[in-house]
């Protein structure tokens, strides 16, 4: 079977009393050579008060085998006083693998994020003026019309950077860059249940029917409701208000 491969970043900060270095080692003994960090410039004072955790390509069976080194991680940093969701300054960013997705996959997957705008920014945590997200990860910026383009030419139409809310600048991935950071074993979890679950539902549907209605009435199905139970759980509780 086509299988993708995912690549997480996720950017840490702390108060400016703690040794970063310390931060960058509970990492490396959780997750080894799996992840590894980097600066990153507009985290705390002039930088020097966090860091981005960067993940080598991994599948979602990968990450769900290891769940338990990941959430473990995570608990480490909170408790020596790391924060994601707190500061606001910082994002969580899933890649995943264009070389399995033909053209018309990389459309549908794309037209669906864009077409459920509302959706997309209640799973990321991001509200219309949240201005990180206006700043680094707009989904205004672009023109909606030239999708194609987006996927041929690796461009962001309408940006001459790699700041949109799913950027195509790499050949060899999409970027979802419109989540808030979050040191939340549920928060991350979710938000990786999201880009996954909505790559396995744009293969599956056509053009016209890949859209917010179908996916959520499919994950909500016995297979995927097994398999992505996380971010099922959290729109049924905070994006349908119905009964």
């Amino acid at each position: 079977d086509i299988v993708p491969f995912l690549g997480l970043e996720l950017e840490v900060e702390h108060n400016g009393e703690i040794d970063r270095k310390e931060g960058a080692l509970a990492v490396k003994d959780s997750l080894g050579d799996v992840a590894y960090c980097m600066h990153d410039g507009s985290l705390g004072r002039r930088g020097k008060d966090g860091f981005e955790i960067v993940f080598h390509p991994i599948t979602y069976e990968w990450f769900e085998d290891n769940w338990d080194r990941i959430r473990g991680m995570m608990k480490t940093l909170r408790a020596m006083g790391y924060r994601s969701w707190n500061s606001g300054r910082c994002g969580m960013h899933v890649h995943i693998s264009r070389q399995p997705m033909s053209e018309v996959h990389q459309l549908k997957w794309l037209r669906f994020i864009y077409g459920s705008t509302n959706l997309a920014m209640c799973i990321g945590r991001r509200g219309y003026n949240d201005p990180n997200l206006k700043k680094y990860s707009p989904f205004d910026r672009e023109d909606r019309s030239q999708m194609m383009r987006k996927i041929t030419r690796n461009i962001n139409p309408g940006s001459d950077s790699h700041y949109a809310a799913i950027n195509a600048t790499r050949a060899s991935t999409l970027e979802a860059r419109f989540m808030r950071g979050t040191l939340s074993s549920r928060g991350f979890r979710k938000n990786v249940e999201f880009i996954q679950s909505t790559w396995e539902f744009a293969r599956l549907y056509g053009i016209a029917t890949a859209n917010e209605m179908n996916y959520l009435e499919w994950l909500r199905s016995p297979e995927p409701s097994l398999r992505f139970p996380t971010v099922l759980n959290y729109i049924e509780r905070n994006y349908l208000k119905g009964p």
